[in-house]
Parts: C-alpha cells; sequence; structure tokens
C-alpha cells in the first residue's frame, strides 16, 4: 500500500532578494503580488489549488491569525531591533572589510549611507508591505467592546467591510464552498450572549469572507 501524498512549501528562492532588496520584478514594491509575473511552469499547482474557494478562505483565515501574532508590525520590528543590535560590533568590520555602504550594488534598489540607514528603510518597506497585505483581504468585525451582565455578556461588533454574519454556538458562519450558513445571523445591534455562548463571526463583501472573530 502506498503512503498518502503529501504536497511540503520548502523555503522560498531568493530570500536574500525579499523584503524590498531587488530592483527587478517590481521587488522595492510594497504593493502588488509576485505571482502574476510567473508563468504557469512556475507556479502551477498553487494556481490550481487557488481554484478551491475553501482553500482560499483557510488562506485568508491564516494571514488574519498570523498578522495579528508573528507577523504583526510590531513583532518583526522588534526582532529586526534585536537582530541589529546583535550585529551592532560585526557590521563595523563588515564594512571595513567591504566599504560598500552608500554605494549601489546590483540588485538592491535602495542604497542607505549607514547600517542603521538600511535598517530603517527595511523597517519601514517592512511596516509598508503588511499594511497592503491586509488591504487585499476583507477586514474581520472588530469586537469593539463586551459588557458583562446578567445573564451573559453583551457583545457590541464594529463592522470594517460588508455585512457580518454570526453564530453562537462556534460553528463558521461561511458554509463550505462560500454560502451563508441556515445557523448565522445577520448583525444589526449589540449581541445579547447566554453564558454557554460561543461567538464567531465574519464579515461579507461581495461574496468574499473575511477571517474569523471570535
Amino acid at each position: 500500500m502506498l503512503p498518502s501524498a503529501l504536497m511540503i512549501m520548502e523555503p522560498p528562492w531568493d530570500w536574500n532578494l525579499s523584503f524590498g532588496n531587488a530592483n527587478g520584478k517590481q521587488g522595492w514594491l510594497t504593493e502588488y503580488w509576485y505571482w502574476p509575473q510567473l508563468v504557469d511552469q512556475q507556479y502551477s499547482w498553487f494556481r490550481r489549488l487557488f481554484e478551491d474557494p475553501d482553500f482560499g478562505q483557510r488562506y485568508v483565515d491564516r494571514w488574519g491569525q498570523l498578522s495579528q501574532t508573528v507577523f504583526s508590525v510590531s513583532n518583526l520590528h522588534a526582532r529586526i531591533d534585536a537582530w541589529a543590535a546583535h550585529l551592532a560590533e560585526a557590521q563595523q568590520r563588515n564594512f571595513e572589510r567591504w566599504p560598500i555602504l552608500g554605494k549601489r550594488i546590483w540588485p538592491n534598489y535602495y542604497v542607505g549611507q549607514t547600517y542603521a540607514d538600511e535598517v530603517r528603510w527595511m523597517k519601514q518597506w517592512i511596516a509598508q508591505r503588511l499594511a497592503w497585505i491586509s488591504r487585499q483581504f476583507v477586514a474581520a468585525p472588530a469586537i469593539a467592546s463586551v459588557q458583562s451582565g446578567a445573564p451573559g455578556r453583551t457583545v457590541t461588533l464594529h463592522p470594517r467591510a460588508g455585512a457580518v454574519y454570526f453564530t453562537l454556538d462556534g460553528t463558521d458562519p461561511r458554509l463550505p464552498g462560500g454560502g451563508v450558513s441556515p445557523k448565522a445571523q445577520l448583525y444589526k445591534e449589540p449581541i445579547r450572549l447566554p453564558p454557554e455562548a460561543k461567538l464567531f463571526a465574519r464579515a461579507r463583501y461581495e461574496n468574499r469572507w473575511s477571517p474569523p472573530a471570535r
């Protein structure tokens, strides 16, 4: 019996040309995706996966999760600051041996005059890039306030785009394939939650769904 087939995302190629550090293939821009510049032979199975609306939704949901945690601006900037501090002494010796600061070296786009310039520019680029990526997806409704009372709590949602649908039993208001679950309710006013309720909300805009808010 043959084992089940697996597809594994390996480390991306040309990582040294990321974070705006390239003057080709729109690599210096904080906007636009890279994949439209690729032919089918370079972007074959991934393009096919996005024909499945449920795969696409899991992609959106994963970005919604990571953009609030490991891919948040504050987290990435903190890591950059830590690495820059760790390399503070070594970078001085590096640029004494290879005096390339302030010189255009292919394929770099930005040319900083100092090491601090380079770090500052990369942090600015990352913040703008993350903001652009998040704008490509429908924004999840924000949980604006939670007020406790007897019995249960009252939750106010803040729709950022489109209509907000929610359930109170923890099930997804989005059906597989993209429809609205028959269990879902349209948000119109603050929600009174019974003690056992499990709120699951999404925004829906032009048949696209946001990441969840729970």
